[in-house]
């Protein structure tokens, strides 16, 4: 019996169990569903960008014309006072929008292939047309003292006639030459040359005076003595000082405009307060003459005895010494030639050591002497009568003479 009843304890208690989960479980109307996400609100739609307007076609740029219709050759260069004249010519027709061209050939070599002998119209025609050209570009040039002389010559194949002709004159410094050149070829060409951008605009300044040894002072600077020509110059007003010793200080101003050239002719005007100016010639004293006349009078002594020396030479020379007599006579002739030599080599270095002090002497008379004895001497007293007198002294002689 107890076996039994623990057997039924045991099933009870296995099939109650699930039972009494079931009944404590939660009920099914006690879980609500799990709520939604509310939906997002849509984002309003972006506003369409309007169409970007497309950019209007580039214009194609006009086709350049060809060589055959603007081709400037420029034949070669006569003359050497510039050696690099030919590539100046040739940089500085770029900067004027023209395009030169040497010519591979030399002159002669260009004759010869169109076969002319001188270089006429219709020759530098046929040379045109075998470098197939339409202008010829002809330069000349000629050594001028410190200058250049140059001939710019343009030449039409098509007429053989001149289309243009200017002649410069142009320094053999490169730098000094360079604006004459420029505007020589814009003249050529018959274009204005256009600065860079940026370039102070600049003007001509020409200055001379109506005496000689004038200097001049431009805002202050020495600018030299006059006269004075300046291609390129600032625009604007400038102050002039002008100066010469001896007359009156000269001031005045001038207007440089761009592109043109202002010319200036300065009035000197004598100060009658000034001190005379000193004048080498006459500050020189009496003995400083002397000595200069005694070097003269020995060099044309020596200068006599060489002549007389060269004779007796010419005498000994001709005498065939074929007797005792003329063996003689050879030997007077060379002991009077080596007096004569003697004698003139003594004459000339007196001579040229006189000559040697009074030039010193002179020097020393100019810079001792002042403005008021000068002209003294150059003008006598009012009143003074010409006059001469001679003294005999001891050892001396004393000519004196005045006019």
């Amino acid at each position: 019996m107890r076996s039994q009843l623990a057997l039924a304890v045991v099933l009870g208690a296995v099939f109650s169990a699930p039972a009494a989960w079931a009944q404590s479980g939660p009920k099914p109307s006690d879980v609500s569903p799990p709520k939604a996400a509310p939906p997002k609100k849509a984002a309003p739609p972006k506003k369409a960008a309007p169409p970007k307007k497309a950019a209007p076609p580039k214009k194609a740029a006009p086709p350049k014309k060809a060589d055959a219709t603007s081709k400037i050759v420029m034949l070669p260069i006569e003359g050497e006072a510039i050696p690099s004249l030919s590539d100046e010519v040739i940089r500085t027709a770029k900067k004027l929008d023209k395009t030169v061209e040497p010519s591979s050939l030399g002159m002669e070599d260009l004759q010869l292939a169109v076969g002319c002998g001188t270089l006429s119209v219709k020759c530098l025609q046929k040379i045109g047309e075998t470098l197939k050209a339409v202008e010829l570009l002809l330069v000349k040039q000629r050594r001028s003292g410190s200058d250049a002389e140059v001939s710019l010559r343009l030449v039409s194949v098509a007429s053989g006639g001149d289309r243009n002709k200017v002649a410069v004159t142009l320094a053999l410094d490169p730098i000094a030459r360079r604006p004459r050149l420029r505007k020589a070829m814009a003249s050529l060409f018959g274009v204005q040359f256009k600065p860079p951008p940026g370039a102070t605009p600049t003007g001509g300044l020409k200055l001379n005076a109506t005496v000689r040894d004038v200097e001049v002072e431009i805002d202050g600077q020495a600018r030299g003595t006059l006269p004075l020509d300046i291609e390129r110059f600032p625009v604007g007003k400038h102050q002039l000082v002008a100066r010469r010793e001896g007359f009156r200080e000269w001031r005045g101003s001038v207007e440089i405009s761009a592109g043109k050239t202002a010319t200036v002719r300065i009035q000197m005007e004598r100060d009658p307060n000034a001190s005379p100016r000193r004048s080498f010639w006459r500050s020189i004293r009496a003995p400083t003459w002397i000595v200069a006349g005694v070097g003269l009078a020995a060099f044309a002594v020596g200068g006599a005895f060489g002549a007389h020396m060269v004779t007796q030479q010419n005498k000994f020379d001709d005498n065939p010494g074929a007797t005792v007599a003329d063996l003689q006579r050879m030997q007077e002739l060379k002991d009077a030639g080596d007096r004569d030599a003697l004698v003139a080599n003594v004459m000339w270095a007196v001579g040229g050591a006189a000559l040697v002090a009074a030039a010193v002497m002179a020097y020393i008379d100019y810079r001792r002497a002042t403005p008021d004895e000068v002209q003294q001497r150059t003008e006598p007293a009012m009143g003074a009568k010409p006059s001469t007198s001679l003294r005999i002294g001891p050892g001396a002689v004393q000519l004196d003479v005045r006019f």
